[in-house]
């Protein structure tokens, strides 16, 4: 048996070159996957306050074709029967979100759509009916884009040098000279 001793060192007491290393390694070795990308509680009272009730928030990226975040969700139709709608209480429908491509998470692989109950709906109605859902998938998809960015600005900021340098600080690692943990 032999003993090896070293000097050990906090992140903060590197050289310039050893923290470059250090930092490198770690974000080697991060799993993007495990990353806590901002707190979906968030995203979700951004839907409901949009009347889209109980989401569940599906996203993949951050840079590859069909990255993108979607979401399914009831639909509150009644907090959209407001203004030129509200004729469209008396009506038994409602929306839903339909997966439209199962193997994608970006805004388009869901879609929403008007369900109708009633076989006979005056045709005023029933592109009232379609403009509201047009309006609503809008709605869906302008709300996708305003979560994927926010997720995707978080992503950043978590891969960054600073965070990264931060996460080693406050976690205390050790690092031999040349920025390898020990």
């Amino acid at each position: 048996m032999r003993v090896i001793e070293t000097t050990v060192y906090k992140f903060e007491e590197l050289s310039d070159e050893a923290k470059d290393r250090a930092i490198e390694k770690y974000q080697s070795k991060m799993n993007v996957c495990e990353l806590a990308l901002t707190d979906g509680d968030c995203y979700n009272l951004m839907c409901e306050e949009a009347g889209f009730l109980n989401s569940e928030i599906e996203y993949s990226g951050f840079y590859s074709q069909g990255d993108g975040a979607s979401f399914m969700a009831d639909i509150d139709t009644e907090s959209f029967l407001v203004g030129k709608y509200e004729c469209l209480k008396e009506l038994d429908f409602h929306l839903e979100i339909r997966i439209r491509r199962n193997n994608t998470y970006h805004e388009y692989s869901k879609v929403v759509v008007p369900l109708y109950v009633e076989d006979a709906i005056a045709e005023e109605h029933m592109k009232l009916i379609e403009e509201l859902s047009d309006e609503v998938e809008q709605l869906r998809v302008d709300l996708c884009h305003d979560i994927y960015r926010a997720l995707e600005i978080d992503y950043e900021y978590q891969t960054s040098n600073e965070a990264i340098s931060e996460t080693l600080i406050a976690n205390e690692y050790e690092f031999d000279e040349q920025g390898n943990m020990v």
